[in-house]
């Protein structure tokens, strides 16, 4: 379902504080004016351990009331004949990626890529969807990504990114389902996630084994690997990425696990294997995490939300 968000209440437990919406974020979280004032791309790590433990600290005495939204259906449809596994946005919010099976008939790894119009059904293709694409064939796919710099001449998004079990990496055209390139890391254990830089230069995948891959998006070959620390890298231990995220700038990605760590890589320095920082943010597995694309009055460029299962 497509859904509309009018406007945020801002009210929690009664209390009117229409100019701080989000209030409720630990005040721990904002940064100090010198981080505020420093370079975006500068990367700082002194203290880390520290600083999130401060953090961990003040949630719990913040207001864990939840917050309420108003929102409004826009439009509702069956994007799949089973459950959809995985869906993804544009960031102009024009197209709509889901990750479900092709049919009720298909059998469990029969998985196909729809991309639909945010309106609604109304494409040439199964269902009115505007493309599916099935070039995962006997693999699972598991994650979608919209390359949000690849445009057409109607200023729609042209490219999408999508994982699967096997390892594989694919980039395709969302609106005709012709593949651009493929990659392949059968170390992988299979891919969990799958991300786009916001720079468009680099694809991120989360392997099983707890790797994160970086390819060249217009290359379509590996040029990084990462390894997550505090994670087995044995697929069949389930200790793989169980969340993936990169900083507005693109030069951070983040990653975590199912023991509630979460590591930082710098993806642009050469050579860099080990991550910026590793640490113990919750004691549940991280299922999301978040980089604001644009600073607020309570985080800077530089601050990530993670939420758990804790």
């Amino acid at each position: 379902a497509v859904c509309e968000a009018s406007r945020v209440v801002s009210h929690l437990d009664g209390a009117n504080v229409p100019s701080e919406p989000w209030a409720w974020l630990p005040p721990t979280l904002s940064m100090t004016a010198d981080d505020d004032d420093a370079d975006d791309d500068a990367i700082h790590v002194d203290d880390t351990h520290q600083r999130m433990s401060r953090v961990l600290r003040r949630c719990v005495d913040a207001d864990d009331a939840p917050w309420r939204a108003r929102l409004s259906a826009l439009a509702s449809w069956r994007a799949h004949s089973r459950s959809a596994r995985a869906m993804s946005a544009s960031a102009d919010e024009r197209l709509i990626a889901t990750i479900g099976v092709s049919s009720r008939m298909s059998k469990h790894h029969d998985t196909v890529v729809r991309v639909w119009r945010a309106s609604g059904p109304g494409g040439d293709a199964v269902r009115g969807a505007v493309v599916e694409y099935a070039g995962h064939e006997r693999a699972t796919a598991a994650a979608c990504a919209f390359v949000n710099s690849a445009c057409d001449a109607e200023g729609d998004v042209s490219r999408i990114a999508s994982c699967d079990d096997d390892g594989a990496v694919h980039v395709w055209k969302c609106l005709t389902g012709e593949r651009v390139w493929q990659f392949r890391d059968g170390a992988s254990g299979g891919f969990t996630h799958v991300l786009v830089a916001e720079d468009a230069s680099l694809a991120l995948a989360g392997g099983a084994n707890a790797s994160v891959v970086a390819a060249d998006i217009t290359a379509g070959r590996v040029v990084r690997t990462f390894l997550c620390p505090r994670s087995s890298t044995s697929a069949a231990s389930g200790d793989g990425v169980s969340a993936l995220s990169s900083s507005p700038c693109g030069r951070v990605t983040y990653a975590s696990n199912r023991d509630g760590y979460v590591c930082a890589f710098d993806t642009r320095a050469p050579n860099a294997e080990r991550p910026i920082f590793d640490v113990k943010a919750h004691d549940g597995k991280i299922s999301t995490i978040v980089a604001p694309a644009t600073p607020s009055t309570t985080m800077s460029s530089r601050a990530f939300i993670t939420a758990s299962a804790d």
